[in-house]
């Protein structure tokens, strides 16, 4: 992925945030952007077993796009080896203890998160 490429994603996950109707469209034109935790694969892990029948897409939402993002934008691979991987270490793990954890914030793409004023988006705000 190229620098331009790069900014390009950007723009469109930030838009998507802003605008969720715009996600939704983004979707159905190019297909799943890896930003939203997709329902009919939530529902495959429920009846697998894999998943409790509720959960919260939080710790999807905040880890998933940001990790391929950055691997595609930094030329990394993205194999079928490294997919499974990431769903086996990170995220089935993350998603099963979601449920547990009260008072999670807004995901990414399943509310509306506080945003930050600060210049530095790496800044913290008190």
């Amino acid at each position: 992925m190229s620098a331009a490429d790069t900014g390009t994603a950007l723009m469109l996950l930030q838009a998507g945030l802003e605008d969720p109707d715009l996600c939704d469209a983004i979707e159905e034109a190019v297909g799943p952007t890896g930003a939203r935790l997709p329902q009919p694969v939530t529902d495959a892990a429920v009846a697998r077993g894999e998943l409790p029948p509720v959960v919260d897409p939080f710790a999807y939402e905040e880890v998933v796009g940001a990790v391929l993002l950055l691997r595609r934008a930094n030329g990394l691979a993205i194999t079928d080896d490294y997919l499974q991987s990431l769903v086996d270490a990170v995220i089935i793990p993350a998603l099963t203890a979601s449920p547990a954890l009260a008072g999670l914030p807004a995901g990414i793409f399943s509310g509306h998160p506080a945003t930050t004023t600060a210049t530095n988006p790496f800044q913290e705000t008190s």
